[in-house]
């Protein structure tokens, strides 16, 4: 067995394996701090992006179709609610 793969615990269903939560952990922070400005940036861009689309007169539904979100969390990007 890898030491990346874990321990299996035995109650787990066949194919699975258990990873140490430090693993997890340690795994998640490394990623949010390379990423953490890529992923702001990104959201960020696309609210902006939503924002200025609808003033231009694109619809609710038709961004929420292109971006892949409902009308409803596009409504409130367009009006600059928090969810």
């Amino acid at each position: 067995m890898s030491p990346f793969q874990g321990e299996d615990t035995g109650s787990s269903p066949v194919g699975t394996t258990f990873v140490p939560s430090a693993l997890r952990n340690a795994v998640q922070g490394i990623l949010a701090h390379l990423y953490s400005d890529f992923l702001l940036n990104t959201k960020s861009s696309r609210d902006e992006l939503i924002r200025k689309r609808h003033a231009k007169g694109e619809s609710l539904s038709e961004l929420a179709r292109a971006y892949g979100i409902s009308p409803q969390r596009v409504y409130q990007i367009v009006h600059h609610k928090q969810k």
